[in-house]
């Protein structure tokens, strides 16, 4: 009798197996279907499996900022748009209505992008018929990025031998692109977005019309990049900073800069002036998180960063009293400088309060004998440019000291010091006037002795024109931007005479200490590979993981062959102020990067607090120390050093920490009055996008039938075992 059951119940246990079978193949058929030919490459865990119908967008995404007058950038009108994707002519040519079969997201590169931004979506074509129905068709524009190393793709940067871009990308990113979402593709995607438009293509070639070739899957683009409370451009009137403060619909743009001394300063009880370097921590881009900006801002960083190391070594057994210490080293890394000098105006402010109200407070007071501006210097341009000599050397170089009558001085020393080693940088007069957008254009007479020194130091002989692809979304990458000898020299060169002024009190050279050039730049090495090394980037870099990251790998860090490896230099957006101003907590993690670096190079090694461990809540035994390097694997070290974290935001801007609301107060002063008072719109955080390909009518009925097939087998299953059970029913 059992074995009767048993016989009766196989048959039920093999429809069983079929039904569940098939519900799971068909899902998995569509997905495979849709991945493509790469799916064996891909598929190694269930998150890939997820992919596989809607392989996800990856790069950068270009959002709406809003200033007190106006508003610029990206967005969508509703939730998400989806359409069909569309590749133009690489070089923007031949764009007319009818070479857009319909409603697209368009892929474009650089220099199309440019074509359409000047040609469709410029002011000057807002009464060009033509321009606006192809603004009408256009839903959406994913930007590609370049391989600038293949001679085609070079061709696609969008000005002829780069001598504009700068200045076109500059023009493009004050433009206002309400309603148009658009991102800056990585590499990966922008190749997997080409070849998902050529099918397009060739399905719309081999059909008779758009009706037709819908027979035939077509792949579109899903794209979230909802804002808040804005209009579409042109219809709706923008709203500004003030109006969506009040209503709570934006958040101001801005950070916190990074000041530390050599020596350590921690009040101002002597009158000794110091010589103050200073560099951008960050920069303004169009594409949010793309603003790499490696030789218009991380270049220079990264040499006062370098700086900084040599210069504590040399002075890392003088103390502030030594009379042998004519000025003390500030080393400044300014926040938010591209949206309205936010970072000096605050620095500025605070040297000028009380040392007990400051929150640099061994520099409240103090005279400045001298400001060393550091600009772009990447030597991106003698890189990219010029072909290596046979040995591997790169072409020489050239650094400029501009502002004239002011940076004589400081020239000179430059020179000795070049002309005294074999160096490839040579040194070399700038013009007599500085950058108007200067950082220390807002520090007032006041606070400058009367020998006053001031150089923006910079490897461009003009600043019209920085190398060729600064500031544009192409400006990333070790191996292709920047040249590391030349940066090398330049570093030894300007530590150099720095140390020999911050020893001496002018500007003539000393050899009472010195700069070791073999550990100067056998620290150099790892500082570029966080900074600017595309195939490495700061999570997983040695210096990376010793102050912010740890050991443990980061599962949140994209892959190495992607843009989002190198960290982002755009600057934070505030969701409120903390109390404790100089709190880890929250800031990002290459301001704590440089906050932790400046730490360690510049710590005094005579102090006795020096080298011991940080207790468990990162703090220390000792006053005078600050925990170094506290992460998840590490408990962190103590050093005697004054790293300070300054707010970098218009004081304009009120927050009140009980309600979290933002405010703007009337302006006191002129600089107040000035202020752009930025601020980006409120975006949720699952913006982003997929590729997608549309079901045909056969995809349609094939799934339809399938699901029939496993309703029917369903049903079956259950009929047969029901009669089943009667019938043993019976026979019991």
């Amino acid at each position: 009798m059992r074995r009767r059951r048993a016989m009766r119940g196989a048959p039920h246990r093999a429809l069983r197996v079929a039904c569940i079978i098939a519900a799971i193949v068909t899902p998995l058929v569509a997905a495979f279907d849709a991945c493509g030919d790469d799916c064996g490459r891909r598929l190694h865990r269930l998150e890939d499996l997820l992919k596989l119908a809607e392989p996800p967008l990856v790069g950068a995404f270009c959002v709406t900022k809003l200033s007190a007058t106006t508003a610029i950038g990206c967005s969508t009108m509703t939730n998400s748009i989806s359409h069909v994707i569309e590749r133009v002519h690489p070089l923007g040519e031949n764009l007319a209505v009818s070479s857009l079969g319909g409603d697209r997201v368009v892929v474009a590169t650089p220099a199309a992008f440019l074509a359409l931004a000047r040609d469709v979506y410029s002011a000057a074509s807002d009464d060009d018929d033509d321009a606006l129905e192809i603004r009408a068709r256009i839903k959406g524009i994913l930007v590609e990025t370049l391989d600038v190393s293949d001679e085609e793709e070079k061709a696609w940067t969008g000005a002829s031998g780069f001598a504009n871009a700068s200045a076109l990308w500059a023009r493009v990113a004050t433009m206002d692109f309400r309603g148009v979402p658009m991102m800056l593709l990585d590499r990966a995607t922008t190749l997997k977005a080409r070849e998902r438009a050529a099918e397009n293509a060739k399905q719309f070639v081999s059909s008779s019309s758009e009706d037709k070739a819908r027979s035939v899957r077509l792949w579109s683009a899903r794209i979230n990049e909802r804002m808040d409370g804005l209009g579409k451009r042109p219809k709706t009137r923008p709203p500004t900073s003030l109006t969506c403060l009040a209503l709570g619909t934006c958040l101001p743009i801005g950070g916190y800069s990074v000041v530390a001394t050599v020596p350590p300063l921690r009040d101002a009880l002597d009158a000794k002036s110091v010589i103050v370097v200073v560099a951008r921590l960050d920069s303004d881009g169009m594409f949010r998180d793309a603003a790499y900006a490696t030789n218009a801002r991380v270049s220079g960083l990264t040499t006062m960063m370098a700086m900084a190391n040599a210069l504590g070594s040399a002075l890392s057994t003088t103390t502030a009293s030594d009379e042998s210490l004519a000025h003390p080293v500030v080393f400044m890394a300014l926040s938010g400088e591209d949206f309205g000098a936010l970072g000096v105006d605050r620095v500025t402010r605070e040297w000028n309060k009380a040392s007990a109200e400051s929150d640099i407070p061994g520099l409240a007071g103090r005279k400045i004998r001298a400001v060393i501006e550091l600009g772009a210097l990447g030597f991106a341009s003698e890189r990219y440019e010029n072909a290596e000599a046979d040995d591997g050397a790169p072409t020489s170089a050239t650094v400029y000291a501009h502002g004239g009558e002011a940076a004589e001085d400081f020239l000179s020393v430059m020179r000795d010091v070049a002309s005294a080693d074999d160096y490839l940088v040579s040194v070399e007069n700038g013009v007599d006037d500085a950058p108007s957008d200067r950082s220390e254009r807002v520090i007032p007479v006041t606070l400058k002795t009367d020998d006053y020194v001031y150089a923006y130091v910079s490897e461009n002989p003009t600043l019209t024109a920085l190398d060729a692809l600064a500031g544009s979304p192409l400006d990333f990458g070790f191996e292709r931007s920047v040249s590391y000898m030349n940066m090398r020299d330049a570093v030894d060169i300007l530590s150099k005479s720095v140390l020999g002024m911050a020893l001496n009190g002018t500007t003539a050279t000393s050899t009472s200490a010195s700069i070791d050039r073999d550990a100067m730049n056998e620290a150099f090495v790892p500082l570029m590979r966080c900074l600017l090394d595309d195939a490495v980037g700061l999570a997983r870099c040695a210096l990376g993981k010793d102050y912010v990251f740890g050991d443990d790998d980061n599962a949140d860090v994209a892959d190495a062959t992607t843009m989002m490896n190198i960290t982002t230099r755009y600057p934070d957006v505030l969701l409120g102020i903390d109390a404790d101003v100089q709190a880890h907590e929250s800031k990002n993690a290459f301001t704590r990067f440089v906050w932790n670096y400046l730490a360690a190079v510049t710590a005094s090694a005579t102090s006795s607090a020096t080298s011991t461990q940080c207790e468990n809540d990162g703090t220390c035994a000792s006053a005078n120390a600050v925990c170094v390097g506290k992460t998840a694997s590490s408990v962190g070290t103590c050093v005697d050093a004054a790293p300070r974290y300054v707010l970098a935001l218009s004081t304009r801007l009120r927050y009140d920490g009980s309600t979290g609301a933002w405010s703007v107060k009337d302006a006191e002063d002129d600089f107040e009055r000035a202020a752009p008072l930025w601020t980006e719109s409120n975006w949720q955080p699952d913006i982003g996008g997929v590729l997608h390909a549309d079901p045909t009518f056969w995809d349609n009925v094939w799934f339809a039938s399938m699901t029939l097939a496993s309703l029917l087998c369903s049903w079956f299953f259950n009929r047969a075992s029901n009669r089943a059970q009667a019938i043993e029913d019976d026979t019991a």
